[in-house]
C-alpha cells in the first residue's frame, strides 16, 4: 500500500534520487514528480533504534534561494508513516495508523482509524518532516483529500463458504489434528475427482507389489535348490 500511494495514480509517476545525507544507504531520500510537476517525497529511516535516538528530520525546501525559481514550499504538508518495532518485523506494521493485524487474523482489509500528520512549514520557504527509526515517511506536497479509500462496502465472505462443491478438497479436522502427513494409522486419502475415485496408478499398485513378492520368492526357492 505504500508503495502503490508512493508511485500514485497517474501512470506518470517519476523517481528521482535526492542522495540525502551524503547518500547515506540507511537514510535515502525520493522525490516523486507526477505530469513533471513534484507531489510527494518518500523519506526512509533504516536505522532500528526503539531510544528515538536516530531519528532524523529532513528539511527540505522548493525552489527559492539561488534556485532562480520561485518560492513553492507549501504552508503545510501532510505525511502518512510506515512504522514497525524494527527493519526485520513481519507484524505489528502500521500505515497511516492502520494495520492488517496479526497473521491469520485479517480478513484482507486495513483495520483501526486513519492517521495522517500535518506539518506547518515554516516562513523561511522550508519545512521539516521527522522520519523515526525505523520509518518511512510519505510527504504529500499537493491536496491528498481524493485520495482516500473506503472499504466498508467491501463484501467478504467466510473461509468456510464452500463456493464449489465439485472438485473441492475436504479434510476430516480430527484426523487433520493428529496426523503426520500423510503416514501411519492416520492415512488421508485424498481425490480431487468426484466420488473420490482412485486413480489407475493407485488400484494398479497393489497387485504389482503383490507379483513383485511373489516372483522374489520364486527366485529365492530356486536360488536355494540350485545351491
Amino acid at each position: 500500500m505504500a508503495v502503490a500511494e508512493t508511485f500514485g495514480k497517474s501512470n506518470q509517476s517519476r523517481i528521482i534520487d535526492l542522495q540525502m545525507n551524503g547518500n547515506n544507504e540507511f537514510t535515502p531520500g525520493y522525490a516523486i514528480y507526477d505530469g513533471g510537476v513534484l507531489a510527494r517525497l518518500a523519506l526512509f529511516n533504516y536505522v532500528t533504534d526503539p531510544s528515538g535516538a536516530s531519528g532524523i528530520t529532513v528539511s527540505f525546501a522548493i525552489g527559492g534561494g539561488s534556485t532562480g525559481q520561485a518560492n513553492g514550499t507549501p504552508a503545510q504538508v501532510k505525511v502518512k508513516y510506515l512504522l514497525a518495532p524494527s527493519v526485520s518485523s513481519l507484524s505489528n506494521i502500521t500505515w497511516a495508523g492502520q494495520t492488517f493485524g496479526p497473521s491469520f487474523a485479517t480478513d484482507g482489509r486495513p483495520t483501526g482509524t486513519e492517521t495522517i500528520q500535518t506539518v506547518t512549514c515554516n516562513g523561511d520557504n522550508t519545512c521539516d518532516v521527522t522520519v523515526p527509526a525505523p520509518g518511512f515517511a510519505l510527504v504529500f506536497l499537493t491536496d491528498i483529500s481524493g485520495d482516500s479509500e473506503s472499504f466498508e462496502a467491501v463484501e467478504t465472505f467466510s473461509t468456510t463458504i464452500l463456493t464449489k462443491t465439485l472438485n473441492t478438497v475436504t479434510v476430516n479436522p480430527s484426523l487433520l489434528a493428529t496426523s503426520n502427513g500423510q503416514v501411519g494409522a492416520n492415512f488421508i486419502e485424498g481425490s480431487t475427482s468426484k466420488g473420490k475415485a482412485k486413480s489407475g496408478a493407485e488400484q494398479f499398485l497393489p497387485h504389482f507389489m503383490v507379483a513383485v513378492c511373489v516372483a522374489l520368492g520364486m527366485v529365492s526357492v530356486m536360488w536355494g535348490v540350485v545351491v
